[in-house]
C-alpha cells in the first residue's frame, strides 16, 4: 500500500479508487473556466504539472496556466466527479466570455500554489485564475471579500459554497466530504 492510499484510507475514510474531485483530494478540489473559442468548448486552467502533493505545495512550474478542449480535459478526468456552477448575476453569454478573455491573457503564465496576493499575476493557482478574472472583468469577488493581499489561498471550496454568487448548475454529490 502506498503512502498516498494510507492516507486517502486513514484521514479521509474512503477507498484509493472511489472518484474525487480533481486533484485528488475532496478537500481540496479544483476549478477551471468553461470558454467556447470558435464554437469549441474550452477549458482554462491553472494546473500544476505534478500531482504530489509535496510538488504543489512547494514549487512553482512553468506555463501552468493552459487552454485546452474541454473533451481533452474530460479524458483526463473520466474517473473524477466533477461539479459546475455559473454566475448567478450574470447570466448574459457576453458577460461570462468577458471573465474567460480576462483569464486567457493568463495563459503561459506559471502556477504557484503559494501565490496569495490575487493582483501577482506572475503565478497562479487554479481558484486565483478563476477570482482574479471574474474580479477584473465583473467587479465580482467570488469568495464574498474584496481584499488583494491574503494569508492563505482562495480555495475551490470557498468558491463552490458561495450561493449568492454562484449557482450550482451539476452537484453530484456532497463536495469535500463533508
Amino acid at each position: 500500500m502506498s503512502l498516498e492510499d494510507f492516507r486517502t484510507i486513514y484521514f479521509e475514510g474512503r477507498r484509493p479508487t472511489d472518484p474525487v474531485p480533481y486533484s485528488g483530494s475532496p478537500s481540496v478540489g479544483h476549478v477551471a473556466i468553461v470558454d467556447v473559442q470558435n464554437g469549441t468548448l474550452m477549458i482554462i486552467e491553472a494546473r500544476p504539472t505534478s500531482q504530489s502533493s509535496i510538488d504543489v505545495a512547494f514549487s512553482s512550474f512553468k506555463n501552468g496556466v493552459v487552454a485546452r478542449p474541454y473533451d481533452e480535459w474530460l479524458k483526463d478526468h473520466d474517473d473524477h466527479l466533477i461539479w459546475q456552477g455559473r454566475l448567478r448575476k450574470y447570466a448574459d453569454p457576453s458577460d461570462r466570455a468577458r471573465v474567460a478573455t480576462k483569464a486567457r491573457e493568463y495563459v503561459g503564465r506559471d502556477y504557484n500554489f503559494r501565490n496569495f496576493d490575487l493582483t501577482d499575476t506572475s503565478g497562479f493557482y487554479c481558484s486565483k485564475l478563476v477570482w482574479l478574472a471574474t474580479f477584473q472583468s465583473l467587479g465580482i469577488p467570488l469568495d464574498g471579500d474584496s481584499s488583494t493581499r491574503r494569508s492563505l489561498w482562495v480555495s475551490p471550496k470557498q468558491l463552490i459554497n458561495r450561493n449568492q454568487e454562484i449557482r450550482m448548475i451539476n452537484v453530484p454529490g456532497v463536495y469535500g466530504g463533508d
